[in-house]
């Protein structure tokens, strides 16, 4: 039991909420908007793929689908651009 001044993460409660049909939601459409805000930096040439799944939480996954794809976000920070067109902040570990 917490004390004085202290609290308790209670943490099932916290994997409830992250694996709600709400969440799902965001993550997915966050995750749509990265993609075309990305495809309309790159044009029609090359594709931009959305990966939805679930890990002990929903994820989604945006990449450039094309062979140049890791160079392009290299040289030119395509989506990190779009996720911080979004609202999103990227940061490397």
């Amino acid at each position: 039991m917490a004390g004085k001044g202290e609290f308790q993460l209670d943490h099932e409660g916290i994997r409830e909420i992250l694996n709600s049909s709400e969440v799902r939601a965001m993550v997915s459409e966050v995750t749509e908007q990265i993609a075309e805000k990305a495809r309309s930096q790159l044009g029609d040439d090359i594709d931009v793929g959305v990966e939805i799944y679930q890990t002990d939480r929903p994820v989604g996954s945006v990449a450039i689908k094309h062979p140049g794809g890791v160079g392009i976000q290299l040289k030119r920070g395509v989506l990190t651009r779009a996720a911080g067109i979004v609202g999103l902040a990227v940061s490397g570990k």
